[in-house]
């Protein structure tokens, strides 16, 4: 029987980013897709949030996203439809998120999928294998057993974890752990509504197209359209019962449009296509006014025969979560595990999280085996995860709904769904010492290595095969150095725990300028904004140097911080350090 460490069943984002992580530390995977192509409807089609930091990580730079996605630079609240004026915009535009990078990034997934895909493929320690459906799913005493059917032959594949990332009606969920009592629950919402959902290809119109069209004789040109019936950013448009959600998603030059709006309850249109134009019709009629400076006296409406409808289906929206995340030594992640209405980006995001979180919490039990101690110490770091993974899902649920409820009226409520900073602070049991400040994410800036390389702070702590990185923020000698890497010896922690190199960040207006000599301890200085500027680095409104240290405690010197930027320990003293690295170590070793 052919073996592999983990076993991803399907490969959408979330589990083509579990592959990826798992790759970065060196464990093999295999990935079961049953589709040989990517599917080309885009279902969800927006990222929020420290989506953008993982994603980094796994390759996907800003540079390389902006191939299937832009920037939201807004979002807009309506009364009425998304051509008239907003009563609210929140600007995206800016480092709200304390990351450096963009804040959302609406998407065409297809082409998300194919870059992730890209990176799999290159990959030596993952395996994409497409037109391969899970047959069966069973416990074994070293792990999984699963058996799949290719192309009419039928394979088994034994490995340490299974890992179901196939969506909310998947194979693994729905038939191997619903038997055993898992299954998806309302989460800490009540929510469930059909929405029509469709997706928008715009043509502009010109005077050779439409020579009729009566914005010409006021001298607006065919490109001016698209920014005046189809304005940039995303748009929610509030009603009692019928809200709507619209804006621009996909590559720039393509002109795609999402508009989704939910439907009554118990109504369903007998035709989608001609409720859809019904529906839009008021939102692309632009009312008597000046735009742009010029007067239209009285009402235009966009020509319907320059839209080209590429998608409209009715789709059930909920907020649900799995009662249990694991069965074992099979889990689940992404919509397999939970599921969210469509006003809060959250979907890819959420499942993106689960993917980071578990990948190396898995090769921390791959390498930590120890014959009959492994199932309990598996059910211990995986009830962990799942406890996190449960309040990150929460903490996007309560700011989805927010954004629902102020689309029917109900509230004034802002939610900016840029994400959650205090990561899993108040988790019980956590991954994490809440004791030592513990369990909040770290803010992500750029800093500048003596070699003169610029690299975003969050690559200071994704390593192969480590768990922690110790990082130094406030400048230390030559004598505290040496002791430093005395004490680090006689801690004695197993293997691949903490990354050798320790970086040591030099903030601006630090006391000293010298630095120790040692072979672990790696010096770096937070970057000027001329560096950046030299660099043709982008650099987002808002953008603080500052805010990495203002994160951590004042008198913090020494921080463990965990690959997914979690925060595990802060110490002010090197005696607290060790006890710390103590604590880590029995934490691992039950």
């Amino acid at each position: 029987m052919e073996r592999t460490y983990v076993i991803i069943v399907g490969a959408g984002p979330s589990g083509l980013a579990l592959a990826l992580a798992l790759a970065h530390q060196q464990v093999k995977c295999i990935l079961l897709e049953a589709n040989l192509d990517i599917c080309e409807d885009p279902r969800a089609i927006a990222i929020a949030g420290d989506t953008h930091r993982i994603l980094q990580l796994l390759g996907i730079n800003q540079e390389k996203m902006k191939s299937f996605g832009q920037p939201l630079p807004s979002i807009n609240i309506h009364r009425h439809s998304f051509t008239a004026k907003p009563f609210l915009t929140i600007n995206y535009d800016k480092d709200w998120l304390q990351q450096g990078l963009a804040n959302g990034t609406t998407v065409f997934q297809p082409k998300l999928e194919q870059s992730l895909r890209d990176l799999v493929n290159a990959s030596d320690y993952a395996d994409l294998r497409t037109e391969c459906q899970v047959l069966s799913c069973r416990p074994s005493e070293e792990g999984v057993e699963a058996t799949y059917d290719n192309k009419g032959t039928t394979h088994q594949l034994k490995g340490a974890f299974l890992v179901g990332a196939d969506g909310k009606r998947g194979t693994v969920r729905k038939d191997f752990l619903e038997p055993f009592g898992i299954k998806q629950e309302y989460g800490i919402h009540e929510y469930e509504a059909t929405w029509i959902a469709a997706n928008l290809r715009v043509n502009a119109p010109t005077p050779e197209s439409h020579p009729k069209f009566p914005l010409w004789n006021q001298g607006f040109k065919s490109d001016e359209l698209w920014d005046l019936f189809w304005p940039s950013g995303f748009h929610f448009c509030n009603h009692p019962t019928m809200p709507v959600a619209a804006g621009r998603f996909g590559p720039v030059n393509e002109r795609l449009w999402r508009f989704e709006y939910e439907l009554p309850q118990g109504q369903m249109p007998p035709n989608l296509n001609e409720d859809l134009q019904k529906q839009l019709e008021r939102h692309l009629t632009i009312q008597p006014g000046y735009y742009r400076g010029k007067l239209i006296t009285s009402p235009v409406v966009f020509p319907w025969d320059c839209v080209e409808i590429m998608r409209c289906q009715p789709a059930l929206f909920a907020h649900k979560v799995v009662n249990r995340w694991f069965d074992n030594r099979t889990i689940l992640i992404g919509d397999a595990a939970h599921v969210f209405p469509p006003f809060g980006a959250q979907g890819i995001a959420n499942g993106v999280r689960d993917a980071i979180a578990l990948s190396w919490r898995i090769a921390l039990m791959i390498r930590l085996k120890s014959g009959a101690e492994i199932p309990t110490r598996s059910n211990r770091l995986l009830y962990v995860w799942s406890q996190e993974r449960r309040k990150g899902v929460n903490d996007s649920s309560v700011e989805t709904m927010r954004n629902g409820a102020l689309m029917r009226n109900k509230s004034w409520i802002v939610a900016t769904v840029l994400g959650i900073l205090n990561g899993y602070v108040g988790v019980p049991d956590g991954f994490f010492q809440a004791n030592a400040h513990g369990g909040s994410k770290t803010a992500q800036i750029w800093v500048k290595a003596t070699s003169g390389s610029i690299l975003l702070t969050d690559e200071l702590f994704w390593k192969p095969k480590s768990i922690f990185t110790l990082l130094i923020v406030s400048p230390i000698k030559q004598n505290e150095a040496e002791e430093l890497e005395l004490m680090l010896e006689a801690a004695d922690l197993p293997p691949n725990i903490l990354a050798h190199e320790i970086p040591e960040i030099r903030f601006k207006g630090s006391s000293s300028s010298d630095y120790p000599t040692s072979k672990r301890i790696l010096q770096y200085t937070v970057c000027e904004l001329s560096d950046l500027e030299e660099e043709r680095i982008h650099v987002f409104p808002g953008y603080d140097h500052t805010s990495f240290r203002n994160r951590l405690r004042t008198e913090a010197r020494y921080v463990l911080i965990r690959p997914d930027f979690v925060i595990y320990s802060q110490a002010s003293t090197l005696k607290q350090l060790v006890g710390q690295l103590q604590i880590a170590k029995d934490m691992l070793a039950t």
